[in-house]
C-alpha cells in the first residue's frame, strides 16, 4: 500500500483527533463514591431516591464536563440491578443540558440514567439508534446493552427482528433468554441452520433457559431442525435443573443418564490415556488443535490471552501432564474450586440462569456465565441456591475422535500461542466488524472505522501488513473494497509466509490502478496472472472481489 486510504469490508465471512482523558474532579468523584457507598447499603428506597434527587439537583448547578461525568458514573453504578427508579422532578430540566454536552460520554452516561428513571425520550431514542443500520456498529451494541440492563418492557419484538442482522445478531439471541415471549423459539429454530457457531451456542443457552422453550427446542431436536449433535453437554445439564417432567423425560431418552460413577469416569481416564501416549496415525496439529480448544473451552478459559474469564486462565498450570488434563475433563467434579462453585438462580418469570457469581449487593447479584455477565435484581429472583456440579460440564470430548484429541491435546500442551485454523465453524470470526482482534498490524495504517476495516497512509515506502492469526487451507473469500480516489495501491495476501526481512512471501491478489485483479507473488515468482480486471471496477467505490483457492489452482 502506497499512498492514499484503502478500505476493506467483508460481505460474506463474518469477514479523529487524539482526545485527551478529560480532567478528573475530585469533589465529583468523592461525591460519586459517597453515593454509591450510601446506596448500595441503603436498606430504605426513599433515602436512595433522596440522594439521587439531590446528585441530579447538583448536575443542574455545574457546567463541568468532567464533573458530570463522574456524578453520572456513580449513580449508574450504584443503580446497577434496579430497573426502574423513580424519576426526579427536577431530572426533565437537567437531562435537557445534560443531552448537549461536548462530551459524548456524559451523553451517554445521561441517557443510561433517563432509562432507569423511565423517560420514555430515552427509549425511543435509544431504540432510533438500534434500529439504524447506517449508526455506528458501536453506538448501536451500546443502545442494545442499555436496553437489556433497563430490561426494556417491549424489547422482545425488536430482538427478534435484529436476529437476521449479522452485527448485532449474537448479543440479540443472548438477550432473548431475559424475555418470556411465545414468538421466540419459532424465531431461533427457524433462523438456526443460518447462524455461525457461537449463535447457535447462545441460541441452544436462550432455549434451554425456559420449559416451554426446552420443549420446543426438543421437538427441533427430533425432527433435526436442530441437530442433536449440535447440542453441548452443560445445555443437556440445564435441562435437567427445569423442574419439568416432560424435559425431563424427554433429555434421559434423547441423550440417556448423563452421569457416570468414579469407577467408570477414572477406567475411561487409564484408556484415554494409554491410548494418547502411544504414536499416532501423524502429526498432531497444533493449529486445528486451537481450533477445537476455541470450539471447547475457550467460552470459559483463558490460555495465552485468550477466552474467556467465567473458569480460571490455565496458562500457568501444568497442561503438558496428560494426567492433569484427563483428570480434569473427565471428571470436573472431583474437586471444584470455592472459587468456581456455580450458582442457580430461578427467576419469577421462570428463566433458569447459572454462573459463578461476579459480585453481589443489597440490589443484585451479578453472574458471570459462559454468555458473559448477567445482573439479577433481587426482586426478581424465586430461588437461589450452590450447584453441586462444576460449571464445566462432563462429556466434553466425547464427540471427538482420536486425532481431534491428540491435536487438542497437543495444543493445550503447547508453550506458546499457535495461529488458528480456519474451519467452517470459526470463518464467521475472521473480522467482526467491531474492532482488530485475533490481527496483527501497525495501529498507525490500520483501524476499524463504521464496521469497516481502514488502511491509511500518505506515502510508504513498503507494505504495511495487516496479519489475520488464522491460518487455512483450501478456502473461498468474498469481500467488499474501496479504494478512495483510485490511487496507490494495495492487495490481499494468502496463503503466505513471513521472511526474515519482515515482508511476506506468497501470491497476491492486487488492488490498484492498472493491477485490479491481477495475482502476483512479489517474493517469488512475479506475476501469476497478468490479465487486469480494470473495466469492471466502479472507481472511488465499493467492488466485490472474490477468492478461491483449492489445492493448486487459484481463482480470482
Amino acid at each position: 500500500m502506497n499512498t492514499d486510504t484503502h478500505r476493506f469490508r467483508a460481505s460474506r465471512l463474518a469477514v479523529g483527533p487524539k482526545v485527551h482523558p478529560p480532567r478528573r474532579c475530585l469533589f465529583a468523584a468523592l461525591l460519586a463514591c459517597l453515593f454509591a457507598l450510601a446506596f448500595t447499603s441503603s436498606t430504605r428506597a426513599d433515602d436512595s431516591d433522596d440522594a439521587i434527587t439531590a446528585l441530579v439537583d447538583v448536575l443542574g448547578q455545574v457546567d463541568d464536563a468532567a464533573f458530570h461525568l463522574d456524578i453520572l458514573k456513580g449513580i449508574n453504578e450504584a443503580m446497577k440491578g434496579r430497573r426502574q427508579v423513580a424519576m426526579p422532578k427536577n431530572w426533565p430540566e437537567v437531562y435537557k443540558k445534560l443531552k448537549e454536552s461536548p462530551d459524548a460520554k456524559v451523553r451517554e452516561q445521561a441517557l443510561g440514567l433517563a432509562l432507569t428513571f423511565g423517560d420514555r425520550s430515552a427509549l425511543d431514542s435509544l431504540k432510533a439508534t438500534l434500529k439504524d443500520t447506517k449508526a455506528a456498529p458501536e453506538a448501536r451494541k451500546r443502545s442494545l446493552d442499555s436496553l437489556v440492563l433497563a430490561k426494556a418492557s417491549d424489547l422482545a419484538p425488536l430482538l427478534h427482528e435484529l436476529v437476521s442482522d449479522r452485527l448485532l445478531r449474537l448479543e440479540a439471541i443472548r438477550a432473548l433468554s431475559g424475555y418470556d415471549d411465545a414468538k421466540t423459539p419459532d424465531v431461533l429454530i427457524g433462523a438456526y441452520k443460518s447462524l455461525a457457531l457461537p449463535e447457535k451456542q447462545a441460541a441452544i443457552t436462550t432455549l434451554a433457559a425456559r420449559a416451554g422453550y426446552a420443549n420446543r427446542l426438543i421437538a427441533a431436536i427430533r425432527t433435526d431442525a436442530i441437530p442433536r449433535s449440535d447440542v453441548p453437554a452443560d445445555a443437556v445439564r440445564q435441562r435437567r435443573l427445569l423442574e419439568d417432567k416432560a424435559v425431563q423425560t424427554a433429555v434421559t431418552d434423547l441423550w440417556g443418564t448423563v452421569r457416570d460413577t468414579p469407577a467408570e469416569k477414572q477406567k475411561r481416564i487409564e484408556e484415554l490415556k494409554a491410548l494418547l501416549s502411544k504414536p499416532g496415525k501423524r502429526e498432531p496439529d497444533v493449529a486445528h488443535g486451537r481450533a477445537i480448544y476455541a470450539l471447547t473451552c475457550a467460552q470459559c478459559h483463558m490460555l495465552f490471552g485468550t477466552g474467556g474469564k467465567v473458569g480460571p486462565d490455565i496458562t500457568g498450570s501444568t497442561r503438558a501432564n496428560l494426567d492433569y488434563i484427563l483428570a480434569n475433563v473427565l471428571d470436573p467434579n472431583a474437586l471444584i474450586g470455592k472459587d468456581y462453585q456455580a450458582t442457580e438462580i430461578r427467576t419469577i418469570e421462570d428463566q433458569l440462569i447459572v454462573g459463578i457469581v461476579e459480585r453481589e449487593d443489597d440490589q443484585a447479584v451479578t453472574l458471570k456465565t459462559t454468555g458473559g455477565s448477567v445482573i439479577v435484581p433481587r426482586d426478581e429472583m424465586q430461588s437461589r441456591k450452590l450447584s453441586e456440579k462444576s460449571m464445566m460440564p462432563e462429556g466434553l470430548i466425547d464427540p471427538y475422535s482420536e486425532d481431534q484429541l491428540r491435536d487438542l491435546i497437543a495444543y493445550l500442551a503447547a508453550g506458546g500461542q499457535t495461529p488458528l485454523l480456519a474451519t467452517a465453524n470459526n470463518a464467521w470470526g475472521l473480522f467482526n466488524g467491531i474492532d482488530l482482534s485475533n490481527w496483527a498490524c501497525d495501529e498507525k495504517h490500520w483501524s476499524v472505522k463504521e464496521g469497516v476495516i481502514v488502511g491509511h497512509s500518505e506515502g510508504l515506502k513498503e507494505y504495511k501488513y495487516l496479519v489475520s492469526q488464522m491460518v487455512v487451507t483450501d478456502f473461498r473469500l468474498k469481500l467488499s473494497v474501496k479504494l478512495e480516489g483510485d490511487k496507490g495501491n494495495s492487495g490481499i495476501f494468502f496463503r503466505c509466509q513471513p521472511t526474515e526481512q519482515g515482508t511476506v512471501k506468497g501470491p497476491q491478489a492486487d488492488v490498484g490502478p492498472q493491477w485490479w485483479g491481477k495475482l502476483v507473488d512479489s517474493e517469488g515468482r512475479g506475476t501469476l496472472w497478468d490479465k487486469s480486471g480494470e473495466a469492471h471496477v466502479k472507481k472511488g467505490d465499493w467492488n466485490t472481489y472474490e477468492i478461491k483457492a483449492v489445492g493448486p489452482r487459484v481463482q480470482t
